[in-house]
């Protein structure tokens, strides 16, 4: 007999470019675990560990027409046809107005595991919706599985123009695409009562919020009303936001939430701003424009996080650089944030800082032509 510790098969050495986690990962991507000898003699074969084959018994989910205030869910099931253990080790979804209600964190082989979504009607969801969550496993090779959710919404008071044919709705609220410093603007909002009975609408916000003068005006008694919306400086540079609260007299739909939203360029402009990291992706892009007159010349960018990796690319000498960001996937800032200093040549605005996004934040977009729904609970 031998005693000491001692491998009892020989095993090929893996690929170089294997990642190693609890073991050998093969080119398969199963991991190979050897038997050892501790003390006395003790024989165990090597072995691969069983790989988790995820299968989603319906991933792709139509709730069909739904009525603002709904309260509504739906529950995946993934079954895991492998002969490993499946984990579900996190998810994202592409609207704040989906939420997981219960998660089934690991799934062993040959059971079937479910996550429980639920939408939140009462805000962001308008018209004909699809949106998507995307789920993180330990599956080699293909860890992300996609989940989709769709249907149409309708609103008793409804915003905009709802077109039957499509389910598509336009002019839900005020936006504003891209206004200069000194610029003016106005908006017409249509509202129009979908309930047999008339209805009472009436400002329940301030009339003037921000760069946003708003009056509400009735055109067909209990009907139809339209909310004007002026836009005057000044502005704040970037996003300009206000949320205009109507209240009505019916108790599936007590309050209409009207966005309006003024995006006015700064001179030196980052887009998107802030930047908001997808856990999903590694790299995100921002473009730096100069939208003056004199020529601007991005000297160096450096990051306050050494996990996030930053670098530049001349498009345009003078007026238009792309920055390239690398983050860890996965990658998510916490509360306070982090930041990215750009230092130029310019000699007003030598140092630049673009923020990241706190974690849950909305997906900042380059120039909003529509702002961002909310409607009423």
């Amino acid at each position: 007999m031998r005693s000491g510790v001692e491998t009892l098969k020989t095993v090929t050495a893996p690929d170089r470019n294997a990642r190693r986690i609890g073991g050998w990962r093969d080119r398969r991507g199963a991991h190979v675990v050897c038997g050892l000898v501790l003390g006395a003699t003790v024989f165990s074969p090597c072995v691969e560990a069983g790989v988790p084959i995820p299968k989603v018994l319906n991933n792709d989910h139509n709730f069909g027409e739904l009525w603002i205030n709904d309260v509504v869910s739906h529950t995946f099931r993934i079954h895991n046809a492998g002969d490993g253990d499946l984990e579900l080790i996190d998810a994202l979804a592409n609207c704040p107005c989906l939420k997981i209600e219960r998660f089934d964190r690991r799934i062993g082989p040959g059971q079937t595991g479910e996550i429980l979504v639920g939408l939140d009607t009462s805000r962001y969801v308008y018209g004909r919706f699809n949106y998507r969550l995307t789920v993180f496993t330990n599956v080699p090779g293909e860890p992300q599985l996609e989940l989709k959710l769709g249907g149409v919404l309708r609103e008793y008071i409804q915003r905009g123009h709802f077109d039957a044919t499509t389910g598509r709705v336009t002019g839900v609220g005020a936006g504003f695409r891209r206004l200069t410093p000194d610029q003016t603007g106005r908006m017409i909002v249509p509202l129009s009562n979908q309930t047999d009975a008339p209805a009472t609408l009436v400002l329940a916000s301030p009339a003037q919020q921000g760069c946003f003068d708003v009056d509400l005006e009735e055109l067909e008694p209990g009907m139809k009303w339209r909310l004007v919306v002026d836009a005057k400086p000044p502005y704040k540079p970037y996003q300009n936001e206000a949320i205009v609260e109507l209240a009505t007299n019916l108790k599936e739909q007590p309050v209409v939430r009207v966005t309006c939203t003024a995006y006015v360029p700064p001179r030196l402009e980052f887009r998107p701003y802030p930047l908001v990291p997808n856990p999903a992706f590694a790299v995100r892009e921002v473009n730096f424009f100069n939208n003056g007159d004199s020529p601007v010349k991005v000297l160096e960018v450096a990051t306050d996080d050494p996990r996030v990796l930053a670098d530049v690319v001349e498009k345009q000498p003078g007026k238009h650089y792309l920055l390239r960001v690398v983050m860890p996937i996965g990658y998510v800032p916490p509360p306070q944030g982090h930041r990215i200093t750009v230092r130029t040549d310019d000699p007003k605005e030598p140092t630049l800082v673009l923020p990241f996004a706190p974690a849950g934040a909305a997906d900042a977009a380059d120039e909003p032509s529509e702002p961002t729904p909310s409607s009423g609970g």
